[in-house]
């Protein structure tokens, strides 16, 4: 599935703020539903985003890339995901590699 990126203008619509909570929407959310991160402000994926989109660069900030791996990487992926390798590092680093 192929996105157009976000202009930088349409980014800032969207931003987190104090005042609209997280992702523009209202800290209450107009609908009686109160946010539990109406102080969030803007994150750095927010901050990626547009930055990605003013320079015309693949976004690899979370959520992203919108579209489907080479079926190759997503074999690989699947079976190291399936094989116990799933979580972050040590913050040292795996031992192997060290």
């Amino acid at each position: 599935m192929n996105k157009k990126p976000q202009t930088t203008s349409q980014a800032a619509d969207v931003a987190p703020s104090p005042e609209r909570g997280r992702l523009g929407a209202s800290a209450s959310g107009g609908d009686g539903l109160q946010s539990k991160l109406p102080e969030v402000g803007t994150t750095i994926f927010t901050v990626m985003s547009a930055l990605a989109a003013e320079e015309g660069a693949l976004n690899l900030s979370q959520g992203f890339p919108d579209f489907d791996g080479p079926p190759a990487l997503l074999e690989r992926v699947q079976h190291y995901l399936t094989h116990g390798h799933n979580q972050y590092p040590p913050m040292a680093g795996v031992p192997a590699l060290r």
